[in-house]
């Protein structure tokens, strides 16, 4: 499912949503807030700051490349793009957090039958 905000505000919104998006393509420049307010409220946000961001906009200079990857974003493409490297860089981002999620996963599992192990212990001594 695709979710298309005009302003950074509206995003923030959407972000925020439920489902949470597992990835978001955000321009530098946009009415209201711009690209790089955004993603720093979305880092500063407990809810959103685990979301994928990538950079989609004609911002190329080598500057503006730095200061959206300082902040947290996770690629910066610049326009004119190719399609098919667009896709190929969302598909990667969005395969890397179902490999977190997984992750995130299992380590709730292993916890939980690590405090389960414990307790049987503690009843055993």
């Amino acid at each position: 499912r695709v979710l298309v905000a005009t302003s950074g505000e509206v995003g923030l919104r959407l972000a925020t949503s439920c489902p949470k998006p597992d990835l978001i393509l955000l321009d530098v420049m946009m009415p209201g807030q711009d690209g790089y307010a955004v993603l720093a409220s979305l880092r500063n946000n407990p809810a959103t700051a685990d979301i994928a961001v990538i950079f989609l906009t004609a911002l190329a200079e080598p500057q503006d490349v730095e200061r959206g990857l300082r902040l947290g974003a996770a690629d910066y493409i610049t326009k004119p793009f190719i399609p098919l490297v667009v896709l190929a860089r969302v598909r990667t981002q969005l395969e890397a957090k179902q490999a977190r999620d997984w992750m995130k996963n299992q380590n709730t599992l292993l916890e939980a039958e690590i405090a389960r192990r414990m307790a049987e212990n503690d009843l055993t001594q």
